[in-house]
């Protein structure tokens, strides 16, 4: 079903997608877009998502077999997307570098995890229990991949076992609200090298660097919090 979505899309023409976001196709070096574009690309995104094609893809609710095998792996099938301005923040305060990996844990549809790429220009990888969830990010890194500098990987999987990534990924976004303290502890012991972490709830005996109160779509002052240390 998603390969034969995603083939109608590239019949539909990328430089036409593009056309609509208002970015300029890019020839090679691709550089990182401003955030004004890469917003314009995954908004976009979000309103094609609407339309009939693709309308069936439900993000907030899942079909319970599907919640069930989530919530069996430990994670949480509820649902809900960080703001352009909260990604932006961790942005600022991480100051990114040349060779650091993008990770999010629990991508969901893969908004944020490809807004940061297309942001920074730098490789990224999403991990996702959602079968669903993952889906949807599959189709977005495909509309999005004129734009896209590094290889953005999307994996549907357990958060808490060990993926080729894992030895790479420095800078790691983790949506960890509803998340136990173990499973957490279990999904951030599989990723060595987290220089710069942002979570939505505070790691037990670490002090963050930094707290914050900035806007998701179910809270404008949602709490985060971000570590930035030496990698292991």
């Amino acid at each position: 079903m998603v390969a034969r979505r995603v083939a109608n899309l590239a019949n539909l023409g990328l430089a036409t997608f593009a056309a609509g976001a208002g970015v300029t196709a890019q020839c090679e070096p691709r550089r990182p877009l401003s955030a004004a574009e890469a917003r314009r690309v995954v908004e976009l995104f979000d309103r094609m998502m609407l339309d009939e094609e693709y309308g069936d893809i439900h993000l907030y609710d899942l079909r319970e077999d599907e919640e069930h095998f989530v919530e069996a792996l430990g994670g949480d099938a509820t649902y809900g997307e960080l703001s352009f301005d909260l990604l932006e923040w961790f942005l600022a305060q991480t100051e990114v570098q040349p060779e650091d990996v993008l990770c999010d844990l629990g991508s969901g549809s893969g908004r944020a995890l490809i807004y940061l790429a297309l942001r920074t220009g730098l490789p990224a990888v999403g991990v996702e229990l959602s079968p669903t969830r993952h889906q949807h990010a599959e189709i977005l890194r495909t509309l999005a991949q004129p734009f896209l500098r590094e290889e953005v990987e999307l994996v549907q999987g357990d958060l808490q076992e060990m993926h080729p990534f894992g030895k790479h990924a420095s800078v790691v976004l983790f949506a960890n609200k509803l998340f136990s303290e173990e499973f957490s502890a279990s999904a951030l012991r599989v990723l060595p090298r987290i220089r710069a972490l942002l979570t939505l709830k505070p790691l037990p005996g670490e002090l963050p660097t930094k707290t914050a109160e900035l806007p998701t779509s179910w809270s404008f002052k949602q709490p985060v919090w971000l570590y930035l240390r030496d990698a292991e």
